[in-house]
C-alpha cells in the first residue's frame, strides 16, 4: 500500500469541497508516491509528533490542523513551523491534514454521538453539494466488474453509505459498422445482448474520475450511458444543533466535562438556565453566532469564543460554554484512528499532545 492511497481515502470522507475558503489542507510535506510503513495521527504538526512517528516506523502523519495557513515568507528550523518542516523532511515522514472538511462532515457530529446529543441540523450551511446520476448500460456478465471500478472512482456514496447503486435487467441492439471493433457481435450483424442498466450518485469534484473509471472497465468501444445533474443536492457547512428534552447547562456542562475532560470551562450566562435548543461547533466557534440566534437556542457550545463575542451574546441572552479549542478538537485523533483502521493493516498509532493552556482560579496561586 502507498501513501496516495490512504491520501486519496481520506479525501472521499471529507472532499476538498467542504473546506472553508481561507483553510489549508491537504499535503503539507514530503511525496505520497513512496510505500506506506504505518500512519501516526496527531491533532497538530509539530517535531514531537515527528519524533513519534519515526520512533514506531511511521512514515506518514496524518494531522488535523495544516502547518500554516498563509505561506511564509521563510523557513527559519529553529522555529516552528520550519522546526518541523525540517524534521519531517530529515526522518522521510509525509504530512497530510484534513482540518476544515473534517469539521464539516465528520467531528461534529462525532461529538455528538460522543456526548449522546440528539444534534441532526446544521447550523451554518456554506454551500451545496452538486450530484449526478450516471445511468450506464453494461453487458450482465460484466456488470459487477464495471460498478466496482465506479465506486473505487468515489460513485454510489449517498450520505453515510457507499457502494450504492441500481440494476435492472434488459436487452440492448445495435449493429457494428465497418471499422468498428465490436467486444461482442460481428460487421453488419445486428446483435441482441443481455444488458443491465446500472446506476449511481456521482458528486461533482470525483466526475471526471468516475467517467474514466467507466471508459477503463466497460467492455465497449462505444459506451451508452447518461450524466444528468440532480436536483436539490445536499447541503454542507459547519456546526450542528437539534432539540432535547429539558434539561440545565449546569447538567450539559457535567456531561461535557466527564466526556470530553477540558482543563476548565467558562460560561457566558447562568448554569441554571434551562436548556432544549443545543448548538455545538468543534473549535473556533465564533463566526456561527449570528446562527445560534438565529436558531433561537438556548444553548451554544463551543471551543473558543471570542471577547466581544461573548458580550453579543450576554447582551442577547444566549448561553455560552467554552469548553476549549484543545478539548473539542482532540477527539478527532480517536475518529481517524477509527477509519484509517478500517482502511489499512498497516499500524495506525496516535499521538496526544498535551494542552497548552494550563487553568487557574482565584486563591489556587
Amino acid at each position: 500500500m502507498y501513501k496516495q492511497e490512504i491520501y486519496d481515502f481520506l479525501q472521499s470522507v471529507s472532499p476538498d469541497r467542504f473546506a472553508a475558503p481561507w483553510d489549508n489542507g491537504g499535503l503539507q510535506v514530503g511525496r505520497l508516491d513512496e510505500a506506506l510503513t504505518g500512519i501516526m495521527v496527531s491533532l497538530n504538526p509539530s517535531s514531537k509528533a515527528i519524533a513519534e512517528a519515526k520512533k514506531n516506523h511511521c512514515n506518514l502523519l496524518v494531522c488535523h490542523h495544516p502547518l500554516f495557513f498563509k505561506l511564509p515568507n521563510k523557513l527559519d528550523t529553529a522555529r516552528e513551523p520550519g522546526k518541523t518542516i525540517s524534521a519531517a523532511l530529515c526522518s522521510d515522514v509525509t504530512i497530510v491534514s484534513f482540518h476544515t472538511s473534517l469539521d464539516s462532515v465528520a467531528l461534529n457530529r462525532y461529538l455528538a454521538e460522543r456526548l449522546d446529543l440528539p444534534l441532526d441540523k446544521l447550523l451554518l450551511q456554506t454551500g451545496k453539494s452538486v450530484f449526478f446520476k450516471l445511468v450506464v448500460f453494461v453487458p450482465s456478465d460484466s456488470a459487477k466488474k464495471v460498478a466496482e471500478a465506479l465506486w473505487a472512482a468515489g460513485a454510489g456514496k449517498i450520505g453515510f453509505y457507499e457502494e450504492a447503486s441500481f440494476l435492472s435487467s434488459g436487452v440492448g441492439t445495435f449493429k457494428p459498422l465497418e471499422g468498428a471493433h465490436p467486444f461482442i457481435g460481428e460487421i453488419g450483424k445486428r446483435e441482441e445482448v443481455k444488458e443491465e442498466r446500472l446506476e449511481v450518485v456521482v458528486p461533482q469534484d470525483r466526475s471526471k474520475e468516475v467517467l474514466a473509471a467507466l471508459r477503463a472497465s466497460h467492455p465497449y468501444e462505444a459506451i451508452a450511458y447518461d450524466l444528468i445533474e440532480l436536483e436539490g443536492g445536499e447541503p454542507y457547512g459547519f456546526g450542528l444543533w437539534g432539540e432535547v428534552e429539558e434539561t440545565t447547562v449546569l447538567e450539559i456542562a457535567r456531561r461535557i466535562q466527564k466526556i470530553l475532560k477540558p482543563s476548565s470551562l467558562r460560561l457566558v450566562g447562568s448554569f441554571e438556565n434551562k436548556v432544549e435548543k443545543i448548538g455545538f461547533c468543534g473549535g473556533g466557534g465564533s463566526d456561527l453566532f449570528d446562527s445560534a440566534l438565529e436558531k433561537k437556542l438556548d444553548l451554544f457550545v463551543t471551543g473558543e469564543c471570542k471577547y466581544h463575542t461573548a458580550l453579543d451574546a450576554r447582551a442577547a441572552g444566549l448561553n455560552v460554554l467554552e469548553v476549549g479549542h484543545q478539548a473539542t478538537e482532540q477527539p478527532v485523533v480517536d475518529f481517524l484512528i477509527q477509519t484509517l483502521k478500517e482502511k489499512t493493516d498497516r499500524p495506525v498509532l496516535g499521538y496526544w499532545e498535551e494542552e497548552p493552556f494550563q487553568s487557574f482560579t482565584e486563591g489556587s496561586l
